[in-house]
């Protein structure tokens, strides 16, 4: 069996560039519902890696780093076709699902965090509680069934492909 991975991070600083996995290959790119270049907020922690596109922590630093749609990215690699994808993406699931659904580029299997801001109960948690569950919804509507759930992580696989 042969499988070449590919791991799309806009904060490409946070790995090492040195990098050298068989089969494994990094692009400093994100992934959004455009192609462009978008402010990632500050994580919770200095020391984190967890930016937010959406800023779900309230923070004002900023980088600035490139993204692109999955169909984009796909079509730059030469790939017809996405086996799986590993979605935690600090909130940013709220853009990029609705796009990667509406530009048909499902993935056989699609395992996604909701993310949720935990450090203090406001607005934005209970926005964000109901935007998880519209997402399932979209999700199940596109042809996925719902395999696994574990807290806010859920694996889903497409029905058509199976």
């Amino acid at each position: 069996m042969h499988c070449t991975c590919f791991r799309s991070h806009a904060q490409g600083s946070c790995f090492r560039k040195s990098l050298s996995v068989q089969n494994f290959n990094f692009y400093p790119v994100g992934i959004w519902s455009s192609d462009t270049v978008i402010k990632f907020y500050d994580p919770a922690e200095p020391h984190f890696a967890s930016y937010s596109a959406l800023n779900l922590r309230g923070k004002s630093g900023f980088i600035e780093a490139e993204v692109k749609t999955l169909r984009t990215l796909s079509k730059e690699l030469g790939h017809n076709r996405i086996d799986m994808i590993k979605m935690d993406v600090e909130g940013a699931e709220q853009v990029v699902i609705p796009n990667m659904i509406a530009d048909d580029m499902l993935p056989t299997v699609f395992c996604v965090e909701y993310d949720q801001p935990f450090e203090n109960f406001r607005l934005m948690t209970w926005r964000c509680f109901w935007m998880s569950l519209r997402l399932n919804r979209e999700l199940l509507r596109a042809g996925y069934q719902l395999i696994s759930k574990n807290g806010w992580t859920a694996t889903y696989l497409l029905a058509a492909r199976c």
